[in-house]
């Protein structure tokens, strides 16, 4: 049985994207309200002000913009993702040695009192925190529109400005749905521990499909290789995204880059499981879509609820005496766990499933097959 959308919700008749009573009570519970926006708005506006006073102190140009979820608001109650970006100028963006010195500057002058915690990915950034958020200054090269981007970070700020400009302001709350759901189903976010959505990608499905329910309808019939094409794409170019991007499963051209995936992070797994979660929903609506339960808080325990079933689960535990940058660690227990997985089933075992499990000092990976013993070896 299908649960029809109440009349009085529906927001885009050339669409028909409307919301159901559920939906209407989960984003009660995700939007954020009139006081989480001014106190988040006020922590960035301080940090914004810090960094533009900063400007002759540092004796370097850069511009202060403000980029991630909040700049878009389509973030989720209690979980904002708040950036601001110091674009410099190419000259001396991609020096590793001039942007440390002016992070290390910024944490020990213009940012005294504050809480600050170093991070690196292409390039060090930090984490200040200014009760009670945690906002990320993220060095990056200051480009213009059509210009090859030079780190990792310089499209957002175009990524920013093609959100706002294609997302109507009732379809923010359909990317909070979208983005719980995915939360909710194991699928949302691109980092290697996921290998699922990213927050970008999540808003450009609605932008080209209009709102939560339609991209859950659509979904129900992809099967990879998905091919989507966001307003200012087109599917020619999704599909000439698999000569580049071999091994995805699904394409969605960049409109800022259109030769760059958005998609190229999703995995087989978060794609089937999102069809999967997608088609159940539809038949059967929950809030527990939305707020599962909590998981087991170490692999021992998810022995203990599997019952039965923990016969048939192979668990491998790897320690280490350092500290491993997690992203590393995630890495290694993916490509253990499918290691395994591909031993298991050449011995004639029919894997269920995997997964991994990784912080800074471990590393756990379970395979779970259907045999409890080893099959017969057949020639």
């Amino acid at each position: 049985m299908m649960f029809a959308c109440r009349n009085e919700t529906i927001f885009s008749l050339q669409n028909s994207c409307c919301r159901t009573d559920l939906e209407e009570k989960v984003l009660k519970e995700i939007r954020p309200s009139p006081n989480e926006h001014l106190v988040v708005r006020n922590a960035v506006n301080k940090i914004v002000e810090l960094l533009e006073k900063a400007k002759p102190f540092l004796g370097i140009d850069y511009t202060v913009s403000v980029q991630g979820s909040f700049a878009k608001d389509t973030w989720l109650s209690g979980d904002v993702d708040a950036d601001v970006f110091i674009l410099l100028d190419k000259r001396y963006c991609l020096s590793v040695a001039v942007v440390d010195r002016l992070l290390r500057v910024l944490e020990k002058k213009i940012l005294r009192g504050y809480r600050v915690e170093y991070s690196y990915a292409q390039h060090p950034y930090i984490r200040v925190y200014v009760e009670p958020v945690w906002i990320e200054i993220v060095p990056g090269c200051r480009v213009e529109a059509g210009e090859k981007p030079l780190t990792a970070v310089d499209r957002t700020p175009f990524h920013t400005n093609y959100v706002r400009e294609h997302l109507e302001s009732w379809q923010r709350d359909e990317v909070r749905l979208l983005k719980k759901f995915m939360k909710g189903v194991g699928v949302y976010g691109a980092e290697v521990a996921v290998r699922g959505f990213s927050g970008y990608l999540v808003e450009l499905l609605i932008i080209t499909f209009g709102c939560f329910r339609k991209v859950l309808e659509v979904a129900t019939n992809w099967r990879p290789p998905v091919y989507i094409a966001p307003p200012g794409t087109s599917i020619e170019q999704a599909r000439r995204l698999r000569h580049k991007y071999s091994d995805s499963v699904m394409f969605v051209p960049d409109p800022v880059d259109p030769s760059r995936n958005v998609a190229a992070a999703v995995s087989r797994r978060s794609l089937a499981l999102f069809i999967l979660a997608s088609t159940l929903y539809l038949k059967m609506p929950s809030k527990v879509f939305f707020f599962p339960p909590k998981p087991p808080s170490s692999p021992n325990k998810l022995l203990e609820k599997a019952g039965w079933r923990a016969k048939r689960i192979i668990v491998v535990s790897l320690k280490s005496s350092e500290k491993v940058i997690e992203d590393i660690a995630w890495g290694i227990g993916w490509r253990i766990a499918r290691r395994i997985a591909s031993l298991l089933e050449n011995l004639g075992f029919t894997v269920v499933d995997y997964s991994a499990y990784a912080s800074s000092k471990s590393i756990w990976v379970l395979v779970e097959v259907g045999e409890e013993a080893k099959p017969p070896l057949t020639l």
